[in-house]
């Protein structure tokens, strides 16, 4: 039997090895936790290699949470999309087998999604299998902001930005301040300076080169060129058709709206709904256009509904209607930054003798000019949101369009000293 010394003894060996292992455990956990941060700091270099190394090397330490894993995956991942020396057949493969690892649920999921919808997108030319990874992303994650960055953004260059107030409602409040600015800032271009959006989105669709600016012809080729790929959403056929509406070419905006009827009847659109209202009043069919109002104000509310109201009743000659509606297509964001509407809206009240109806069209008008204005300031302030001049005139304008939630988180970013 062994002395109470040698008890003593072999426990105190057993609490030093015990003690090693958890050291060793810890020091693997620290550099796993070490690993995965260089290999951040190697992202944001665009230093693919190192990338890669330090990630797998990360994912490999038997220590390391299953959190630090999955981010390790998805770096490896889209490091090999984001790598300009791979072509996609070369990319794709290679960065498929870490992506799919990252299960759903994860916290990483939504960039992993989002990775792989821009990969689908504009090098796989497949809109309708990025919209899979987008809405798989958004299952999970309803409330993220890069899923909902990523609606916000096609719905601006697709003409459908009106449709897109739920999504940023349903953005989660706590975002993370160093989240906010880029989501604030592509929020405010897409309303009020969208062609730096809109230049990246084509730079990257391949319908502009890398030194141009979105104009309206490559606005044009863009749509011709969704409409092609992606024909089952009538939204681009009516875009394109609304293109040619406001430059006086109602025969070529029908063929356009024609081909894409049949898309639209298996999935009802506003966007079309709303164009195939206005040409068909200002063609003068306007019992045809009544009728189209009833599939459109089926879909969930948005201002053009009252937007394709208000144009059957001014071709009803129903001016109090028209003005009614135009009211309501006012108060239903984003119907105050709508030129076709204040324009129209400013016309009828002149239309009138009464002086209080003549000093609202002044107002429309003085408020279209001060919203030119803002245009200005926002391209140049949404890449300083924390400069206190910048954020002065950001909370004015959120202000006086009544704003809360801009200007709750416009507050929440950190001030520059």
């Amino acid at each position: 039997m062994l002395g109470r010394h040698w008890v003593v003894i072999v426990g105190l060996a057993l609490a030093c090895l015990g003690g090693l292992a958890y050291w060793q455990m810890q020091r693997m956990i620290l550099q796993a936790t070490r690993d995965l941060a260089q290999a951040d700091e190697a992202w944001r270099r665009g230093d693919w290699g190192a990338v890669r190394e330090l990630a797998q090397a990360a994912a490999a330490n038997g220590s390391a949470s299953q959190q630090v894993r999955e981010q390790a995956l998805s770096l490896i991942g889209r490091s090999y999309l984001s790598d300009p020396s791979l072509t996609r057949s070369e990319a794709l493969p290679l960065a498929i087998p870490f992506l799919t690892q990252v299960p759903a649920n994860s916290r990483v999921f939504p960039e992993v999604a989002v990775a792989l919808a821009r990969d689908k997108f504009f090098n796989g030319r497949n809109p309708k299998e990025a919209e899979e990874w987008i809405a798989e992303g958004l299952r999970w994650h309803p409330s993220d902001w890069r899923l909902r960055n990523w609606r916000i953004t096609l719905a601006a260059v697709s003409t459908r930005l009106p449709l897109v107030e739920p999504d940023f409602l349903a953005t989660d409040p706590n975002i993370a301040s160093e989240d906010l600015k880029p989501f604030l800032r592509a929020w405010l271009l897409c309303h009020f300076a969208p062609l730096a959006i809109e230049t990246d989105f084509d730079r990257s669709f391949g319908v502009a080169g890398q030194t141009e600016e979105t104009n309206d012809t490559i606005r044009l080729e863009r749509w011709v060129t969704l409409n092609r790929i992606h024909a089952q959403d009538p939204g681009y056929s009516a875009a394109i058709a609304q293109w040619y509406l406001d430059r006086s070419q109602p025969a070529v905006a029908w063929e356009y709206l024609q081909g894409g009827q049949m898309a639209a009847e298996s999935r009802p659109d506003a966007l079309y709904l709303s164009v195939l209202v206005r040409a068909l009043c200002e063609s003068g069919k306007v019992d045809d256009a009544r009728h189209v109002l009833t599939p459109l104000m089926q879909l969930p509310p948005n201002y053009w509904q009252s937007v394709g109201q208000a144009r059957v009743a001014l071709a009803d000659q129903r001016v109090e209607l028209a003005m009614k509606y135009l009211q309501s297509a006012r108060n239903i964001w984003p119907g105050r930054l709508d030129p076709w509407v204040s324009v129209t809206l400013e016309q009828l009240y002149r239309s009138s003798a009464d002086p209080a109806a003549i000093a609202s069209a002044d107002a429309l008008r003085e408020e279209r000019l001060w919203l030119q204005e803002q245009q200005r300031i926002v391209a140049q302030a949404a890449d300083r949101l924390s400069d206190p001049d910048c954020r002065r005139q950001l909370t004015e304008l959120f202000q006086a369009l009544d704003r809360p939630v801009e200007l709750e988180w416009l507050n929440r970013i950190p001030p520059s000293p």
